[in-house]
């Protein structure tokens, strides 16, 4: 059977609020992008779920320009009740052994729309759950986010940057999904890129995490091509057990990986 070529595009955002000259670059699987905002559209629909789908093991950033490791857990998110483009964020970071709680806002800023025609992208892509009949559409979003720390926990800041996330619409129970549901080789969703500011010395640095890769990084730090894999250098600064988990098979690493840090 003959198949379609399947087409990558990207698009660049430059964050001038970070205090580093960096690019960032998103991989779109996708025929053709509708490039129209139409917020208005979807903003009715609640996003929230898409951000609390990936397992917080597969949920991946860096803070400051050393890749530090930072682990970042949403606990709850709610859609704001007087404006729909709003979700109310609570959460917890770690770095190191600190652990701070914060509570901030998600707001939805663009939401694009990618052409879909179910006969043919089904047909093109039919090993691919993401593409079948039961999407009504797809698309990403952008938008801002503002995470303020608790001040009186130790080494508490604040976050704040832009989020791309990608998403699709179900035709079964018109509701908003995570999307694609089975990533395929360097995907990633969920790109919070920005920064993070101490409260007491005022210093900004870079932050940025998202699912299975951490966005605006380069092979210096992620080596990884069909997967995430931090260079050797950097894994005493919190990614050891990364390394250990996912290809030596380390028992406790796996333990350490996956337990619930912010309970």
């Amino acid at each position: 059977m003959n198949f379609l070529p399947i087409f990558f595009f990207l698009f660049t955002v430059q964050l001038t609020d970070q205090p580093y000259n960096y690019t960032h670059r998103i991989s779109i699987l996708r025929n053709d992008t509708l490039n129209t905002n139409v917020i208005e559209k979807y903003a009715p629909y609640k996003f929230n779920n898409i951000w609390l789908e990936t397992p917080n093991s597969a949920v991946y950033g860096i803070i400051g320009d050393s890749f530090k490791r930072i682990r970042i857990k949403f606990i709850n998110i709610i859609r704001d009740t007087s404006d729909q483009r709003i979700y109310n964020v609570y959460g917890k970071s770690k770095v190191d052994n600190t652990i701070c709680e914060f509570q901030g806002t998600i707001s939805l800023t663009e939401i694009i729309e990618y052409e879909y025609n179910p006969k043919i992208d089904s047909t093109r892509f039919q090993y691919d759950e993401f593409y079948n009949s039961d999407i009504l559409s797809r698309g990403h979003l952008e938008a801002d986010y503002e995470f303020f720390e608790n001040k009186d926990q130790r080494n508490s800041g604040v976050f704040k940057g832009k989020l791309y996330s990608f998403w699709y619409l179900s035709r079964e129970n018109d509701r908003i999904y995570y999307g694609p549901t089975e990533p395929s080789d360097g995907y990633t969703n969920n790109n919070f890129i920005g920064t993070w500011q101490s409260y007491k010395s005022g210093v900004k640095k870079i932050c940025n995490w998202g699912d299975f890769r951490v966005p605006m990084t380069t092979m210096e730090f992620d080596s990884g091509a069909g997967e995430f894999h931090p260079v050797e250098k950097y894994h005493e600064l919190g990614w050891k057990t990364v390394i250990q988990a996912h290809h030596e098979e380390n028992k406790t690493a796996i333990e350490i990986e996956n337990a619930k840090w912010w309970e």
